[in-house]
């Protein structure tokens, strides 16, 4: 059997009410198709959590306004979050739940397309998507059949904290991630410790230790001032975004 062909009715009201030009269109019932997409796609969601570190309330009420686009009834409700839960074990098959999927939804299609930008659009909640999360976004693309160029335009549809590379980035920012010492897509928790290091280290106090000499209390303080100001710039980045 064609698993593409089966449940015709059902993608195409949720790629409508996905797309956002299905409001009110009622979701016929999805069957095997329903099933798998709402078991890969919570369990993405709970994966990207995760990997972001903690389950904030954006993330949960993301993912129940999902439910609400996908017409989700209290049961299958229950069900997306289990899977949920089971994606932020980091041994839950990813991969191949979103292998299967393709097999109902097809690689490539406006669904799938829409699919990962769903995606894409839990991972940047709180204003940006960090590096383990983008490699994850990643995988996902090239199993949906898209390219690297293809998956940045879907699924990183605007310019996201410390996620993309070069000369998307302003070059204030581009500063900040150099004077910390980290690459481009560092996530927030590769810069708080970059910072903490750094901090560490440069502190003018050690310094006044073994060298008391003015011009070096003066190049510590302000190498010490150019990092705590290129983690507010980071930190500031990521709260306007989010």
């Amino acid at each position: 059997m064609l698993y593409s062909l089966l449940n015709a009715g059902y993608k195409k009201a949720i790629t409508a009410r996905l797309s956002g030009s299905g409001d009110g269109l009622v979701v016929p019932d999805g069957g095997r198709t329903a099933r798998v997409f709402n078991q890969t796609l919570f369990m993405i969601f709970g994966r990207l959590a995760r990997l972001d570190g903690q389950v904030t309330q954006d993330a949960i009420d993301h993912s129940t306004r999902i439910m609400g686009v996908l017409g989700l009834d209290p049961v299958a409700r229950q069900r997306a979050i289990d899977h949920f839960h089971m994606g932020k074990d980091l041994a839950a098959p990813i991969n191949g739940s979103t292998e299967n999927l393709m097999r109902f939804i097809g690689r490539r299609s406006d669904l799938t397309r829409l699919f990962l930008k769903t995606l894409g659009d839990a991972a940047g909640l709180d204003g940006g998507i960090g590096l383990q999360q983008r490699i994850l976004l990643r995988n996902v693309g090239e199993i949906c059949g898209f390219s690297k160029p293809e998956f940045e335009k879907i699924c990183l549809h605007r310019v996201p904290y410390g996620e993309y590379y070069g000369s998307e980035l302003s070059p204030r920012i581009n500063n900040a991630y150099q004077v910390l010492q980290i690459a481009p897509g560092a996530d927030k928790r590769e810069i708080k410790r970059a910072y903490l290091r750094l901090v560490s280290r440069h502190h003018p106090d050690k310094l006044n230790l073994t060298d008391s000499s003015r011009e070096a209390n003066l190049a510590a303080q302000e190498q010490f001032t150019s990092i705590q100001e290129a983690y507010e710039i980071l930190c500031g980045t990521r709260k306007q975004r989010a």
